[in-house]
This record gives C-alpha cells, structure tokens and sequence, in this order.
C-alpha cells in the first residue's frame, strides 16, 4: 500500500517527460540491486564508469539491477540534461552506456521524496524478494568540515539545489516513506559509517555498509560485486554486505599495486540487529563519564587525542577510541562500560576492511565504524546544536550528544 501510496504521490511510473505507464511489472527476481547515482556534480565521469561496470553483468533472471542517474552539463555534456531510470542489461563496450534508461525530466536528487520514488519505482517494477539500496554521491557524514555554513548529509545536485546535501534524517525519512524492507543500504560515499548516521537508519535495513574515511571516487567495484551475487543469488544481505565490503578493498588494493598509487581505503558493514544495543550501551558509557567528569576528564581528551582520526578529525574511530580510553582509566565502572560497548561491536561490525599502501598507516586500525568527539577548537557554529536533533540523542539521557557537550564545556572552561 505504502508503495502504491509513494508512486502516486511523486508520479513515480510516468512523470518527468518518459512514460513508463506502459511498463509492466517484471517477474519477481531474488534481488533487486537499486542504484541511486546523484552525480550533477564533480564525480559524474565516475557515475559514467560505475555504469558501464554494471553493465558488464548486467541484469539476469535471478538479479535485477536499476539505477537512477543524473549526470553535470558541466563534466558530461552528452549525458547531462535530465534524469535517466532504467534496468540495467549486460553490454561488454567499456565507453557507451548501452542500457535503455528512459529519461524522466529533471528531477532534484536532492528532494527526499524524489529518492523515495525510485526506491517505490523499482520495487514495484522488479519486485524481488530481497532489495539491496546503494547511495551514490558526495557525503560528509552528518556534517561539512569545518564550519556548519558548509553542507551536512549525504546527496547533492549542483543543478537543481546547488550547495546543498540531503540530511541523513531525509535520507532514512525517504527510505522509511518508500513503504519498501531493505536487506541491505550501501553507502557509495564519503565518511558515513558513523554510529551517529547508522542509528538514523534503525529497523530501516537488516545491514548497512560504508567507509569511515573518504572514499576514492572510481566507487565500488561493482562488476566484481555483481558477478559475485549473480553467481550466488540465494545470497542473503550478510553475504552481500561482505562481497561488498571484501571485494571493493581488493579492487582499491589492486589498483595501488598496480599503478604504485598511494591509498587509505575502509569499507565495513554492520548488523542493524545490534544498534539499539551499541546506542543504550553508548548512551551509558556516556553518563558514566560526565558524572565522572571532574577525574576522568584529562583521561577523556587524552584517549580522544590519541585515537585514529580521520579526514573530519573530529570524526574517532569508535574502536580505538575505547582502546585508548581503557588504557588511560584505571575507574573500574568506566572499564565495565567499554567492555560492554566492545562485546556489542564484536556482533555489531560483520565485516571491516581496510587497506593503505603505506606499512604501519594508522588507518589500519579502523574497526569499522567512527563517533563524533571534537576538541574545543573543532566545534563551529551551530555544529552542537544540529548534532543534538540527531536521532541518537533525542531518546535517552545521558546520551554521547550530552558527553560530547559536556567535554566541549570541560576542555573550554577557564
């Protein structure tokens, strides 16, 4: 109903300048691969490329393959214009995009309720009884560097609402209107395996897989992961999730050794089954160390300090972070909270791949999912006030916006 709902709304089916009315529903397939490429920006020669890998595959009786796309008039002139929705099918020409995407005007890939009617499009076009949802654009996590007058979120579209990104609330609140049970959200994109973007996606998809550090712009390997998945469509969405995850490092450690080209790439995926458990177990930890504020303080800021960072480096690995604060605690409470937010990880992470051309990187101790906890000096504007409508800190109290508020008021008080 809800799909039928959403189709109706967003003219989903026949609007934008195409009609698709006279389409009819396929057969149900094993898995539908949706695709949503928001690439009117600067990385729209890769959307190009990521096309035609897909198109290498292409789709089969067991494995549908869809995408959404629009390309810049700026990078890709023979593409750009309007938006393209389409099936993918099998096509060996690495330079043409051979796959008949039908174009349905221009639509803003940045409107939530643009990415909930292809995701209610291709379901209702290729059902399939599991779904797999990629995201394919620029990303900053939940938030720009630096300052917040810069984009927060995921998706952008430098046509229709130039300079500015989709919310990660938009981007689940779009998933949730679909009406559609994702086995799996693939996050094509920049910095977003977060605790603070995973706990937004809650009872939205069994398994969510992204990178904590940026992520290089040729993609994920998608004729590697294709292939794998239409050579084992029985496949369920942990399976996937760790083609995914395994198969896009090995194609980025390739190309490094190869070409002798310097990379830090991570991909990871997680079992949704277990964020309400990293949350309240978060949330805890939380409370125990702004009640402990006073003598835990210096420790906090010093295992803050000491662990990995990354390109946002307010942005921790969540992992390391713990190791380094049982290091610098000796509070026997504190020490029994970590181990619980470290027994909830072992289950949470399913897979965490990382690999750097550099021996010793300190990426390589990434543990496949990063939290905000800025220093003083990293908090801009109105970052702590639109970090606290953050789904994770709007259920309990004490939550990690609460620690981090109170570490920001500690380490500025004179």
């Amino acid at each position: 109903m809800l799909i039928s709902i959403v189709l109706a709304l967003t003219g989903c089916g026949g609007g934008g300048g195409s009609d698709e009315s006279s389409i009819d529903p396929e057969p149900e397939r094993k898995w539908t691969y949706m695709v949503y490429m928001a690439a009117d920006n600067n990385l729209s020669i890769y959307a190009d490329l990521d096309i035609n890998e897909m198109e290498i595959v292409g789709s089969g009786d067991d494995v549908n393959i869809v995408v959404q796309v629009e390309f810049s008039p700026i990078y890709n002139e023979d593409l750009a214009g309007h938006t393209l929705r389409g099936k993918i099918t099998r096509d060996t020409d690495w330079d043409v995009i051979n796959s008949d995407l039908a174009d349905i005007g221009s639509q803003n890939m940045v409107d939530p309720q643009t990415l909930a009617a292809f995701i209610a499009w291709a379901a209702h076009y290729y059902p399939a009884q599991r779904y797999a949802l990629v995201v394919w654009s620029h990303s900053d996590g939940w938030k720009g560097p630096a300052s917040s007058l810069l984009p927060k979120g995921v998706i952008s579209d430098s046509s229709n609402d130039p300079g500015k990104l989709m919310s990660i609330q938009d981007v689940a609140g779009a998933v949730r209107s679909s009406g559609v049970d994702l086995d799996l959200i693939n996050f094509d994109a920049c910095l977003m395996g977060m605790y603070e973007v995973a706990y937004e996606f809650g009872g939205l998809a069994d398994y969510l897989v992204f990178s904590e550090e940026l992520y290089p712009s040729f993609g994920d390997a998608y004729d590697d992961i294709l292939e794998e998945l239409a050579a084992d469509p029985d496949m369920n969405g942990f399976d996937l999730a760790r083609v995914i995850t395994s198969q896009c490092i090995g194609f980025y450690q390739y190309i490094s050794e190869m070409f002798e080209y310097d990379l830090a790439v991570t991909k990871s995926a997680i079992d949704m089954s277990y964020i309400e458990e990293l949350h309240n177990g978060l949330c805890s930890l939380a409370g125990i160390m702004i009640d402990t504020m006073d003598t835990e303080g210096s420790n906090i800021q010093t295992a803050r300090d000491d662990s990995l960072s990354y390109d946002y480096p307010e942005n921790h690995d969540l992992g390391d972070f713990l190791v380094m604060m049982d290091e610098n605690t000796a509070n026997t409470e504190l020490k029994a909270a970590i181990q619980q937010v470290q027994d909830t990880m072992s289950d949470l992470v399913i897979s965490n791949e990382v690999y750097s051309s550099v021996p010793g990187d300190e990426i390589l101790r990434s543990q496949g999912i990063a939290m905000y906890l800025p220093a003083g000096s990293q908090v801009y504007d109105d970052d702590l006030s639109v970090y606290s409508e953050l789904a994770c800190n709007l259920t309990l109290y004490p939550t990690w916006g609460d620690l981090v508020a109170e570490l920001v008021e500690y380490e500025l008080s004179p």
